[in-house]
């Protein structure tokens, strides 16, 4: 699994059975994901995760997580 943004972003556009717009979206979706999480982990512990933890985060997404993201209906049109 990806341990960071730039190993999720290659882990989703390596997907050929996947339009790269899609792949695109799905990223888009991750990436607005994580901005909540880092907002309520600062409201939560009164300052802004390092980036240890922003990966330690990003560890916990599974494979899963990812298929759902990408079927979100915003990304499939619907």
């Amino acid at each position: 699994m990806p341990k960071n943004d730039r190993e999720v972003f290659d882990y989703l556009i390596s997907d050929d059975g996947t339009r790269l717009e899609i792949d695109y979206l799905t990223y888009s979706i991750f990436a607005h994901r994580k901005a909540h999480w880092i907002s309520h982990y600062t409201e939560q512990n009164g300052k802004e995760p390092d980036q240890v933890e922003i990966d330690r985060w990003i560890c916990q997404v599974t494979d899963y997580d990812f298929r759902m993201m990408r079927s979100e209906p915003r990304v499939r049109g619907g």
